[in-house]
């Protein structure tokens, strides 16, 4: 199986995978399972994907699973309303981050050098990985710092036999 992460970041940085990816190694068994990342620059270029992942898909000899990782930021923006119509009208799944990602993986806000704490995130992940009670939870837009990160990937993985809370 292939997870497709649509990402709001540039292929250059990859912040945002960093930080998917952090999960997807410390939670769960990932044996047969292909990460397929798509770099669509900023949110509002999440929905203008829709080329790349079906050339992603092609070339995959398997079942590909689309996925829009997306920060919320606030409530009633029109984007956030664009990208949950997009993720039904293509069968997608959405990922919140709320109010980002950095909030969530972080329990802080970066405005400079996303980059550069993305980087020492990856160094230190086992330690840094976000405890369950903010990435497990099933409406994150409802409370923050939180994601619906593990409820998504629990749908078509695995998690390991880990004890963590």
């Amino acid at each position: 199986m292939q997870l497709i992460l649509v990402l709001e970041t540039t292929a250059k940085a990859k912040t945002d995978y960093i930080y998917i990816k952090s999960v997807f190694d410390y939670y769960y068994e990932n044996r047969s399972v292909k990460l397929t990342p798509i770099y669509a620059k900023c949110k509002h270029e999440l929905i203008n994907q829709s080329k790349k992942i079906e050339r992603e898909k092609a070339l995959y000899k398997g079942k590909s699973i689309v996925i829009i990782c997306a920060d919320y930021d606030r409530e009633g923006e029109k984007i956030n309303k664009d990208i949950i119509k997009y993720a039904k009208n293509n069968n997608c799944q959405i990922v919140w981050f709320n109010r980002n990602i950095e909030e969530v993986f972080l329990h802080r806000t970066v405005d400079k050098d996303k980059t550069i704490e993305a980087i020492q995130f990856s160094r230190y992940r086992n330690t840094l990985v976000p405890k369950l009670s903010s990435i497990d939870v099933s409406n994150p837009l409802s409370k923050r710092p939180s994601s619906n990160i593990l409820v998504i990937f629990d749908l078509y993985l695995n998690r390991k036999n880990i004890n963590i809370t």
